[in-house]
């Protein structure tokens, strides 16, 4: 039985990280994570955007950004 496309899973496990962190998590954290490159976590993140979910992007320490998603209010 296939589980899905590695692009989904690496996508939905991608939304599990962001929804449960509450200070955020940097693309590094994402890619070492998740053991893909950067760029991919980049590009699924602008992929979630688009599609409508409620992730956040904040500066942090240096200006290292941090993403989470948000819980609509």
């Amino acid at each position: 039985m296939s589980v899905g496309s590695p692009q989904l899973v690496r996508q939905w496990l991608l939304i599990k990280r962001l929804c449960v962190s509450q200070t955020g998590l940097t693309v590094a954290e994402l890619s070492a994570a998740l053991e893909v490159t950067e760029k991919t976590i980049r590009r699924d993140l602008t992929v979630l955007k688009d599609a409508g979910l409620p992730v956040e992007e904040q500066a942090g320490v240096n200006n290292l950004k941090s993403y989470r998603i948000t819980q609509p209010a």
